[in-house]
């Protein structure tokens, strides 16, 4: 009897240690989505409310950051305010230390530049996502995209290139053309 207590108490105590984390995960996940239907809804505080009671439930997922990085963006293009720039910097910043494989962080965080028009740190973040998923031809295309919006149009057609090369999109081959054509007038 002694020996039963000794084996299984230990054992339902991780079990419940581990359902209580995957509750709490499970919750976090819901939370994530519900946050990115107000933010949809253009309910920005309902938004953050519930990104931030996702971080809470589970500190350590990095899509629950990776959301709020992307709620505090939108706030940052629409409220250009400063603090909500030096917010979601923090949270991808978290979001990406928690999980470094995940190139999709970095896409979403160069997008927000991009669409606030900062694409200088736009090329910044999406080089990131480029060293961590060099097989991506998305991002490829999205830093030819930054490329042209700076102006630098035979960088941009090269990354255009590349991208067609390792995704076969036709939408490419449209900018492909065009530089080409725009390059040589």
């Amino acid at each position: 009897m002694q020996y039963l207590k000794i084996v299984i108490l230990p054992i339902l105590f991780l079990l419940g240690y581990v359902a209580y984390f995957n509750i709490n995960l499970y919750q976090s996940t819901l939370l994530i989505s519900k946050s990115a239907q107000s933010l949809k809804d253009f309910e920005f505080d309902s938004a953050m409310d519930q990104s931030k009671t996702s971080i809470t439930l589970s500190p350590n997922n990095a899509d629950a950051h990776s959301n709020r990085g992307y709620i505090y963006g939108i706030l940052w293009i629409f409220r250009k305010e400063d603090q909500y720039k030096k917010e979601m910097d923090a949270s991808f910043e978290k979001a990406t230390s928690l999980t470094i494989n995940n190139a999709v962080y970095y896409y979403k965080w160069a997008a927000i530049y991009a669409d606030s028009g900062k694409y200088e740190d736009a090329l910044q973040k999406i080089e990131q996502a480029i060293k961590t998923d060099p097989n991506a031809g998305a991002y490829y295309n999205e830093k030819a995209v930054y490329l042209e919006a700076l102006g630098r149009k035979k960088e941009a057609l090269q990354m255009y290139q590349q991208a067609y090369d390792l995704s076969k999109a036709a939408i490419i081959l449209p900018n492909i053309n065009r530089l080409k054509e725009e390059l040589h007038e």
